[in-house]
């Protein structure tokens, strides 16, 4: 596997995410945004436009936004504005800004071309004077505009037609942070604690069509530091540990899909966990959740031996989430393209594959701050802030035509 210089890392540029800033054009409402007690409040709320829309989710304000099947992340998706209107929909709820506190949104411009005119964003209001937080991108202007209780930050657009996550974190301290992508783009401290809706928005004018994915609220419990502050620091605890050594599946494992088997000449040392060769699909997933609420390090062994002149086969690792099926980080590779491709929190990172039968150390870990990243022998190749606290399952997979086999050994989850 490459690694230092040769390691190629996707740009997490400031490029595309759209949003209007609180204040701007496109129709502003008299009085009040809302009138609390006639709206439901949310602790958490995940919208992928897979369902009726408005739904009870949405109250369309302006324009004619409507579901696109065939565009989205993936789709499908809210797609806003195709021509000479203004395009706007509101949360049809209310949510607490008490941190801890995540609002993220996904947002693409398919068929985006350089210099046409256009703007879409988000905003969180309180009111139509504020508190507030938005965002905001001006095609035409090649910028894109961050607020938070008024302070602005500017930074150039570099457009593209990718899919791109703009997040709003505040944090148990009320610190208020925009991220795009997981880069940090501004912070400021003391948002204040409000019952707040977020907006959705297109201005005219603009041929460009605006497509919102995947909005997410979620407010967490602020974690309780138990710990004796007289104490040494604690010794790093293994929460699980399997080098295959035992019997398999035992009580640790659930075999999903095909025939994995224990290899008792090979591991890392032997035994390992061989996923393949085989023409069957092989997938194998942990019978026991751990929590991310805490900092972690996820590591295992992987090695492909007897690599073939032309393969087919891919792996894949991934955390999921418990119950709920969404995966949140994950790294995969793919023979054929010689590639390997890590991603956390659809923030992704490639690293060209170079084919051998070692093994490689491959570690996931979240900090204490929520900062999550992947590590291939022992090298930073993908960052990701704001990775999110919940019950997550391990699943471990491998695709192919029957051609390649691959080890797996000494999975280990520790905390500090």
């Amino acid at each position: 596997m490459e690694r230092g210089t040769r390691t190629r890392i996707l740009a997490l540029a400031l490029v595309l995410a759209p949003v209007l800033g609180c204040g701007g054009e496109g129709g502003g409402s008299s009085g009040g945004l809302f009138i609390s007690s006639n709206l439901p409040a949310v602790q958490s709320f995940l919208d992928d436009f897979s369902g009726d829309f408005p739904g009870g989710n949405w109250i369309i304000k302006e324009g004619n936004p409507a579901v696109d099947p065939d565009q989205g992340n993936p789709s499908p998706g809210l797609a806003m504005q195709a021509g000479d209107r203004d395009d706007r929909v509101r949360g049809a709820f209310v949510f607490s800004t008490a941190g801890p506190l995540t609002a993220s949104v996904d947002l693409g411009i398919p068929g985006f071309m350089a210099g046409q005119p256009g703007r879409a964003g988000v905003e969180i209001e309180a009111d139509s004077d504020g508190p507030e937080a938005s965002f905001e991108i001006r095609l035409e202007d090649g910028v894109i505009e961050f607020e938070i209780l008024g302070a602005e930050t500017d930074v150039a657009l570099a457009g593209d037609a990718d899919f791109h996550t703009l997040t709003f974190d505040i944090a148990a301290d009320q610190t208020a942070t925009w991220s795009m992508d997981g880069t940090i783009v501004m912070t400021v401290p003391d948002f204040p604690v409000v019952l707040a809706q977020i907006d959705l928005r297109a201005h005219n004018p603009s041929p460009a069509v605006f497509v919102f994915d995947n909005v997410s609220i979620e407010a967490q419990e602020a974690a309780a530091d138990d710990r004796n502050p007289d104490d040494a620091p604690p010794v790093a605890v293994e929460e699980f540990s399997d080098d295959f050594a035992g019997d398999f599946p035992g009580d640790a494992w659930i075999v999903e899909d095909g025939a994995p088997a224990i290899d008792g000449d090979r591991g890392n040392p032997a035994p390992s966990l061989a996923l393949g060769p085989a023409n069957d699909n092989i997938k194998v997933r942990s019978a026991f959740t751990f929590s991310s609420a805490d900092p972690l390090t996820l590591s295992f062994d992987l090695a492909t031996p007897d690599l073939p002149t032309d393969p087919s086969d891919r792996f894949r690792f991934e955390l999921e989430r418990d119950s709920m099926g969404g995966c949140e980080a994950s790294l995969e590779i793919r023979l054929e393209d010689g590639r390997i491709r890590l991603e956390i929190l659809g923030s992704q990172a490639e690293i060209t594959f170079s084919p051998d039968a070692d093994f490689h150390a491959i570690s996931f870990s979240v900090d204490a701050d929520g900062v999550a990243a992947w590590s291939i022998d022992g090298e930073v190749v993908l960052m990701r802030s704001s990775f999110p606290q919940g019950l997550f399952r391990i699943e471990a997979e491998a695709h192919g035509g029957g051609n390649t086999g691959f080890l797996l050994d000494n999975v280990d989850l520790a905390r500090p």
